[in-house]
């Protein structure tokens, strides 16, 4: 079931003269906002794929409107909303967007307030730049070069469109949703023997997180960091004509020590690697919840694995001996 990110919200719980002091927060920031840069290329792209027929002879625009509305109604989007979409502004995109980002779509909804209607505009504007950016991914034939300027533009709002959702860009120490979107894009992109596995991992890990399966969680990034330590060692061995006889498919700390033998590993970060696996397949924590558990085996597989990645790359251009 598709979740509204944004529309999630924790109430805190009042101090009372028997509970402990509450601890010193920070002051809320404001939500974050799609900007009207945002909504003029929301525009462009979306009249792109659903209205523009192109040259003369064209048999009409590259999608279907009408399987975008049932994909719209999957996301949960109301049928009223959907309804109002169609028989009001006729998809009319220039029209329908500048609606929702003022509250004028809502306007004359019973007991609607002003302030209501440009908040809920908001959330719905949010939901269609999910659904247009999965559509981007899914159709890149049909991307155009406003398509990365989206992204770009979405990024100074403050979002970020990873595995499916709008997430916002957080300033923590360290910027989670920045380093899905770079890991993926790495392994993409990189020289590592089984992506299609490795993309599996990763997705399934972010998918379990969402939906607090947090121990089956735990268990996918603990794959994805082995896997992409497993493809590093199979290309060496592949490469490197000493390590021919050993085994394909070694033990973790084998693999380790291979790995650093190998020199693609210095001797500190075979520690870490060894440090972070144990952390990993340690089976839950004492003190830290299984949220938190899932959490930073998550940020720990991501980190590590970037490393790993990153190394891949040079490791590669040293013919598998050096960097």
């Amino acid at each position: 079931m598709f979740r509204w990110p944004w529309n999630e919200k924790q109430d805190g719980v009042a101090n009372t003269p028997d509970s402990p002091p509450a601890r010193t927060v920070r002051e809320p920031q404001p939500p974050k906002r799609i900007s009207q840069r945002t909504i003029s290329l929301m525009i462009s792209l979306y009249s792109h794929l659903f209205v523009e027929t192109g040259a003369y002879w064209a048999a009409g625009p590259p999608l279907d409107i009408d399987r975008f509305r049932n994909a719209l109604f999957g996301m949960n989007f109301a049928r009223e909303f959907l309804n109002k979409c169609e028989y009001r502004y006729s998809w009319n995109f220039a029209s329908l967007l500048p609606a929702l980002n003022d509250g004028s779509f809502f306007a004359d909804d019973r007991g609607s307030s002003p302030a209501w209607a440009r908040e809920h505009g908001q959330s719905m504007l949010q939901g269609l730049a999910v659904a247009l950016c999965g559509i981007l991914g899914q159709f890149p034939e049909h991307a155009t070069q406003e398509a990365r300027y989206l992204s770009e533009s979405l990024y100074r709002d403050g979002f970020q469109f990873v595995a499916g959702k709008l997430v916002e860009i957080n300033q923590d120490i360290i910027p989670q949703a920045q380093e899905i979107s770079a890991v993926e894009s790495l392994i993409r992109l990189s020289n590592h023997d089984n992506q299609k596995l490795l993309l599996y991992h990763f997705a399934n890990g972010n998918s379990l997180f969402e939906f607090e399966s947090y121990h089956a969680c735990v268990s996918e990034w603990r794959s994805f960091l082995e896997e992409t330590l497993r493809g590093v060692w199979r290309l060496t061995r592949a490469h490197r004509s000493e390590f021919a006889t050993y085994s394909e498919k070694p033990n973790m700390k084998d693999l380790l020590d291979f790995l650093y033998r190998a020199s693609f590993l210095d001797e500190g970060e075979q520690r870490a690697f060894s440090s972070t696996w144990g952390f990993l397949c340690a089976g839950g924590h004492p003190g830290i919840s299984d949220r938190d558990d899932a959490h930073l085996s998550m940020i720990l597989s991501l980190t590590f694995g970037h490393a790993a990645l990153l190394k891949l790359q040079r490791w590669e251009s040293g013919s598998f001996t050096h960097f």
